[in-house]
């Protein structure tokens, strides 16, 4: 079936032919009407005549259909850029959600990796950040790529990305960051194909990625090791309880538990798990997609975490119906 806005571009086409063949034309009456006299074909010499009256007219709708076609195919770049990138931004503009960090504070306690950090991205050299949950990968990047200049950041769906679908704004900086947050879900994705296409295209590439320490750091060691051998890595350790409490006074919290993390502050330990607590029926959810992940498999689809439930944990199929499912999905949305 063939789409409303398929039917208006090929309408709008059809003009543009029409209006750019009488302009055509009316601009070239003087060269073809004497020609025609004298020939049966005056229906033709009296539309050239119309054009060569009516020239302004269209060359007014010949404008006004350019803009819309200009504007339809700018909006299609926008869609399919989308499709594969989940943002594209200069640094000067870059914000805490585009790097999907929870509860944000501007308090920061810099660590010495954090200089560490600075000077290999100032060197233009490739980093992997790792560390243990809530040790603060993703902060410490944003902090340090926001130091930098003459850059901008791009960060890739996970999703595997066609090579020659690549695209990046004609008119943009060339100078790249290229963050991967979570590497391991970026595995089995052709993300080494879309950093050599991206070297292609741009001036200068550099790759920030973070990645858990433990299993999902192995993993990416054995089904990424091309790419692991170009990181500097960087480990994050966790802060002290001195620091702790510094940081928990400057962001305005009580230090109740500590476990050496950051995260746990920010985000309050126990805070985090009466969330837990009423997220009732996510619970499953939750506790399938863990599952998951300790069995090395970072991308799933909802097909096979809703099979996890039901196999593993006994949920009810009318915890499975969609509306229910998508309702609970909704709450546990809410509760992050």
């Amino acid at each position: 079936m063939i789409s409303l806005r398929k039917t208006i571009q090929w309408v709008l086409k059809s003009f543009f032919g029409v209006i750019v063949l009488g302009l055509l034309l009316g601009i070239a009456s003087n060269y073809i009407s004497p020609w025609l006299r004298g020939k049966e074909l005056m229906i033709f010499e009296e539309f050239i005549g119309l054009c060569r009256s009516y020239w302004m007219v269209l060359t007014f709708f010949l404008a006004i259909i350019s803009i819309f076609w200009v504007y339809d195919w700018v909006r299609e770049r926008k869609d399919e850029f989308r499709k594969i990138w989940e943002f594209y931004k200069p640094i000067k503009k870059l914000t805490p959600e585009d790097f999907k960090i929870q509860k944000y504070k501007k308090v920061y306690i810099s660590r010495k990796s954090d200089v560490t950090i600075e000077n290999i991205l100032k060197n233009g050299k490739h980093i992997l950040i790792t560390g243990k949950p809530k040790v603060g990968k993703t902060r410490a990047s944003y902090e340090a790529i926001e130091k930098l200049e003459n850059f901008s950041v791009i960060k890739p769906r996970s999703e595997e990305i066609e090579i020659e679908k690549i695209k990046i704004p004609t008119l943009s900086n060339k100078n790249f960051i290229l963050f991967l947050d979570d590497l391991e879900r970026f595995i089995g994705r052709n993300i080494d194909e879309v950093i050599n296409g991206l070297k292609e295209k741009s001036k200068k590439l550099i790759v920030v990625a973070t990645c858990r320490t433990g299993k999902e750091l192995d993993l990416v060691k054995k089904e990424l090791p091309s790419l692991y051998r170009e990181f500097t890595n960087i480990e994050l350790k966790k802060i002290s309880e001195e620091e702790g409490r510094e940081l928990a006074k400057l962001a305005g919290l009580h230090l109740e538990r500590f476990d050496g993390t950051p995260g746990t502050i920010i985000l309050d330990m126990n805070d985090m798990i009466e969330r837990y607590k009423e997220a009732r029926d996510g619970q499953d959810i939750l506790k399938s997609l863990k599952l998951l992940r300790e069995g090395n498999l970072f991308v799933y689809s909802v097909l096979r975490v809703k099979d996890v439930c039901r196999d593993i944990f006994e949920s009810s199929d009318e915890m499975l119906r969609r509306s229910n499912w998508d309702r609970i999905i909704n709450n546990l949305t809410e509760l992050v």
